[in-house]
C-alpha cells in the first residue's frame, strides 16, 4: 500500500495538478465519508441537519396544504420542489460531495420555486393595476425562463467536471445572472402591490403585516440572488485551473468551510425558511361562489383554476373570523345584472372597494 502511495506521488497527473502535498488538498472534496476531514465533517453534518429539519417542515406543510384543500397551486409547486431540493442537498453534502450534478439539480429546483412565486405576484400586480394585457403575457415569459434554466442545467449536468475546477464553469454565472435579473422584476411587482395596498381601506396594522410578509419574500430572494451572483463572479475571477477552486481558499479547510456554510444558508435554506413562515395553508374561500369576483381573479378568460378564484383572498390566513362578515357584505348579482354584464366588457375589480381580511398570507 505504501508503495502504491509513493508511486502516486510521482505520477505526472499528480505532480502537475497542484496537489503535491497535504496543504494543497481539494477542500471541496472532503467530508465525513469521503476524504475524511474533521472540519469538513462538522460543516457537512451541520448543513445536512438543517436540511433534514427543513425537509420535515416542508413535508408537514404539504400535508397541511392537502388537508386544508389549499387553492393556490403555486404553493404546492414551491413546497414539493423544496422537499426534493432538500433531499438533493443532503445527499450531496453527506455522501456525494464530488457530484456537482446534485448541486445543479438543487439550484434548478430553487429556481422553479422562485418562478412560481414570481408568477403569482406578477399576475396579481397586473390585475390590481388593471393591465389585463400584461397578465396574459406573463405565462409565456415564465415558460421562456423555465426553458432557459432547463437547458442550462441539463448541459451543466452532462458536462459536469470534478470539484477541482467545478466553480470555474460558466454555467454558474449563466444561472445566477438570470436569477438576479428575474429578482429585479419581482421587486418591481412588489413595489406596485405595495402602492396599491396603501389605497386599500383596511386597518393600518393589517397593511403593515401584509407588506411585511410580501417584502420578507422579496428581500430574502434579493439577498440570495445577490450573494449567489457575487460568489460566482468571485470564483470566476479568482480561480484558475492550476490552483483550482481549492486554491481560492488557500487550500485551508476552515476558511472554505466558513465561507461555504454561510453561502449555502443564504443560497438555499434561508429562502425556504422564509417561505415556510409566510405561505400558510388557506381553505378554499367561500366568496369564490360570487361571480362579482371573477373579473378581478381570472388570469386568463378561459381559465377557471382555483388560483384565479382566490387572488382577492391573497392575504387570508387559515383561521379568519372576519371572512364570513366580508362575504356577507357582498350583495349577490341578480339575473338581470348578470345579463347586462355579459353584453359589456368586464373590468377588473378595484381592491380598494373590498375590505381585506385581518390576517394575510402571500
Amino acid at each position: 500500500m505504501k508503495m502504491n502511495n509513493i508511486s502516486i506521488l510521482f505520477h505526472p497527473d499528480y505532480l502537475f495538478s497542484g496537489k503535491q502535498n497535504e496543504s494543497d488538498m481539494d477542500v471541496e472534496n472532503s467530508g465525513c465519508f469521503i476524504n475524511f476531514d474533521t472540519i469538513a465533517c462538522v460543516r457537512t453534518g451541520v448543513l445536512s441537519l438543517f436540511a433534514v429539519v427543513t425537509s420535515l417542515l416542508c413535508l408537514a406543510r404539504i400535508l397541511k396544504l392537502h388537508l386544508a384543500h389549499h387553492p393556490q397551486l403555486h404553493h404546492y409547486v414551491v413546497f414539493y420542489c423544496a422537499l426534493i431540493e432538500c433531499f438533493c442537498l443532503i445527499i450531496h453534502w453527506l455522501w456525494a460531495t464530488s457530484f456537482s450534478q446534485l448541486d445543479f439539480a438543487a439550484q434548478y429546483l430553487k429556481l422553479m420555486q422562485f418562478l412560481a412565486v414570481c408568477h403569482f405576484h406578477w399576475v396579481l400586480a397586473a390585475r390590481i393595476l388593471h393591465l389585463n394585457y400584461l397578465s396574459r403575457s406573463i405565462l409565456p415569459v415564465i415558460v421562456i425562463c423555465v426553458a432557459y434554466f432547463t437547458i442550462v442545467v441539463s448541459v451543466a449536468i452532462i458536462m459536469a467536471k470534478d470539484t477541482w475546477t467545478e466553480c470555474l464553469e460558466p454555467w454558474w454565472l449563466m444561472l445566477s445572472g438570470a436569477e438576479f435579473v428575474t429578482v429585479q422584476l419581482f421587486m418591481v411587482a412588489g413595489i406596485y402591490i405595495t402602492r396599491k395596498l396603501d389605497r386599500v381601506n383596511t386597518m393600518q396594522d393589517v397593511k403593515k403585516k401584509q407588506k411585511l410578509d410580501l417584502w420578507s419574500v422579496i428581500v430574502v430572494f434579493e439577498l440570495s440572488a445577490n450573494c449567489n451572483l457575487a460568489f460566482d463572479v468571485a470564483m470566476k475571477i479568482s480561480g484558475d485551473k492550476f490552483e483550482g477552486c481549492s486554491g481560492i481558499f488557500g487550500h485551508q479547510q476552515y476558511v472554505y468551510s466558513l465561507v461555504f456554510a454561510g453561502f449555502m444558508l443564504l443560497k438555499f435554506l434561508l429562502p425556504l425558511w422564509v417561505m415556510l413562515c409566510v405561505f400558510q395553508p388557506t381553505p378554499l374561500p367561500p366568496a369564490q361562489e360570487f361571480s362579482i369576483t371573477e373579473p378581478f381573479i381570472s388570469t386568463f378568460e378561459e381559465s377557471h383554476s382555483s388560483y384565479e378564484s382566490s387572488v382577492p383572498y391573497l392575504y387570508q390566513q387559515l383561521h379568519n373570523p372576519s371572512l364570513s362578515r366580508s362575504v356577507k357584505s357582498l350583495e349577490p348579482i341578480t339575473e338581470q345584472e348578470g345579463t347586462e354584464e355579459e353584453d359589456t366588457e368586464e373590468e377588473p375589480l378595484d381592491p380598494a372597494q373590498v375590505n381585506l381580511p385581518e390576517n394575510n398570507v402571500i
